[in-house]
């Protein structure tokens, strides 16, 4: 008799950023868009940690967010220094 053995091999990805929505213009298609995300890495389950919060809080740095507002010439000046 031959017999198989089949492993389900677990493989866990932790993305580290947003996985943002593309260029949706409304919430079916931001969900449109993390589907295909998930449908192309070939996911499974979803999940987001709910347990021990205030510990991986200790060891992720949270990023700042801030805006700078350019006036048009600004801009302009900055682009051009960016991508010259």
């Amino acid at each position: 008799m031959l017999f198989f053995v089949i492993l389900c091999i677990v493989q866990v990805i932790g993305l580290t950023a947003s996985v943002g929505v593309g260029k949706s213009k409304s919430m079916k298609q931001a969900v449109n868009h993390v589907l295909m995300l998930c449908a192309n890495l070939d996911c499974q389950d979803i999940s987001t940690v709910t347990e021990n919060i205030s510990e991986l809080n200790r060891h992720v740095n949270k990023p700042t967010e801030g805006a700078v507002t350019f006036g048009s010439c600004q801009l302009a000046t900055f682009l051009n220094k960016q991508f010259a």
